[in-house]
């Protein structure tokens, strides 16, 4: 292979590379996108580039060069690069570049002592990498954020493709679409994702209806009217229902049901929310004063949205509930979780759930309407909500043929709490201690809580086996694997 060929994979790159001679003259050969010179090792930029040059186009190999200033010819400077340096690039890419991207590192030889520190990269073509939580690609030279829209796409690109029945005829004329709900998306994809031609180009190229102008049945689930969807789509329906306790659903004192469009459901599901929760007065971590719905609102948007464009629509007796309950909300979906996603609150937490939707069209829809701003983020807005209003984290059961999610309302106290001896506090504790062991102190700023009230909690927790004791006034309080806490 000659150093102006391309090679196909970063172990081909790194066998071609092994001189001086053969890396300037590569370097000579090749376009700047799929080259980066570094003067010295800037981990932050460092990792930037990785990132970007994973999110080339598929085949493509960049190569990082650390140690040699630009210019014609570029001049090699080198590096003192010694075992613990390449095990510390590895690790500093393996930390902060997501997902782990294919790489291959070495090292060329300049005089005795130093070295041209070289990372080559494979370009993916579909999935989106990520420096801490931020995409970014190639530009002639240069490293850039990647929009928010071109990351959203690719993704939908990767999350399986559109699924057959998304994309598959409802036979149902065009004319069974709400007109209102139609032309607010119309509205949302011109403004936010510049889409352009006409109405009807746009709802084919979106994946709302076919070439002959019959709808899919994506665009049939998210816009239908519930005229038509009762007979032709029955899994479209709806319950929301207000109980005295959501372990027993018996005498709603109000309630909504009925085959509904997604986009209806969301309407409907919102409202009915904002109908049966308080606002109250609350102060955030800032200090600041202000009327908040007493569960976050958008723990309550981000799971309910989550729950209609995750859920399984393929089956004919599926559907969304809520449920508003004297001490908690739950939101229930049809179908398990989706295929390749595995839940944990650590994850959650952190924003590493994971990208894929189990119905890419309809993601790609609401995301141009701004209802999913952010693919793979919902739950962690959710969880972060929650915990910054000082409440517990939303609770997930997970099941063969349903999800469901418990959101606790502030200063009750949920059967399945109660059931092993505990109090809302000890719930925040928990969900705090998740990341890492904490001190007293750092949970009584997270928390909010009194020294006394932190410090009953604790042993509260102990007693259940949920938490190590701490040792000494300020001890760090570690968690157990402990499933005491899962809702039913």
């Amino acid at each position: 292979m000659r150093s102006n060929d391309r090679p196909n994979s970063p172990d081909e790159l790194a066998e071609l590379l092994t001189t001086a001679d053969e890396l300037v003259s590569y370097i000579g050969h090749h376009e700047s996108r799929l080259v980066e010179l570094k003067k010295g090792r800037s981990p932050a930029k460092t990792c930037t580039a990785v990132a970007a040059m994973a999110n080339d186009e598929a085949g493509a190999v960049g190569l990082i060069a650390l140690g040699v200033a630009e210019g014609a010819p570029p001049a090699l400077e080198g590096l003192k690069v010694t075992d613990g340096v390449l095990k510390r690039v590895r690790r500093e890419i393996s930390d902060s570049v997501s997902p782990p991207p294919t790489i291959q590192i070495w090292t060329i030889g300049i005089t005795d002592g130093t070295a041209v520190l070289c990372i080559g990269v494979q370009g993916d073509g579909v999935r989106v990498y990520e420096y801490r939580g931020q995409p970014y690609r190639r530009v002639g030279s240069e490293n850039v954020k990647m929009s928010r829209n071109d990351a959203f796409e690719r993704r939908v690109v990767y999350s399986g493709q559109e699924s057959a029945w998304e994309g598959a005829s409802s036979n149902e004329p065009a004319s069974s679409l709400d007109p209102a709900y139609i032309q607010r998306f119309l509205r949302a994809a011109r403004l936010n994702q510049g889409a352009s031609g006409s109405d009807e180009e746009v709802l084919l190229n979106y994946g709302i209806t076919t070439a002959d102008g019959r709808t899919t049945n994506a665009g049939l689930a998210l816009f239908g009217h519930k005229d038509r969807l009762g007979s032709v789509m029955p899994q479209c329906l709806f319950q929301a229902g207000r109980f005295e306790s959501v372990r027993a659903l018996r005498n709603p004192v109000d309630q909504v049901q009925g085959e509904m469009c997604i986009l209806a459901q969301f309407d409907a599901g919102t409202s009915f929310v904002e109908r049966h929760l308080s606002k109250s007065p609350r102060s955030l971590p800032d200090g600041t004063r202000v009327d908040l719905l007493e569960i976050p609102n958008e723990s309550i948007r981000e799971i309910f949205l989550n729950a209609l464009v995750h859920r399984d629509y393929v089956a004919p007796n599926g559907r969304v509930a809520l449920h508003v309950g004297n001490d908690e909300v739950r939101i229930i979906s049809s179908g398990s979780m989706v295929p390749g996603i595995e839940y944990s609150f650590l994850a959650a937490k952190s924003g590493e759930l994971g990208s894929k939707f189990r119905n890419p069209v309809m993601g790609r829809v609401l995301h141009a309407m701004g209802l999913v701003e952010r693919w793979g983020g919902g739950i962690k807005t959710a969880v972060d909500a929650t915990l910054a209003q000082f409440l517990p984290a939303p609770r997930f059961r997970l099941g063969d043929d349903q999800v469901s999610v418990a959101l606790v309302r502030p200063d009750r106290l949920p059967d399945w709490v109660a059931d092993v001896g505990l109090l809302i506090d000890d719930l925040l504790v928990w969900d705090c201690l998740a990341a890492e062991p904490l001190t007293t102190r750092d949970l009584r700023r997270l928390t909010q809580l009194t020294r006394q009230q932190t410090t009953e909690s604790i042993q509260r927790l102990t007693e259940v086996g949920a938490v190590e004791l701490p040792e000494g006034p300020s001890g760090v309080v570690r968690r157990r694997d402990w499933d005491g806490l899962d809702f039913r």
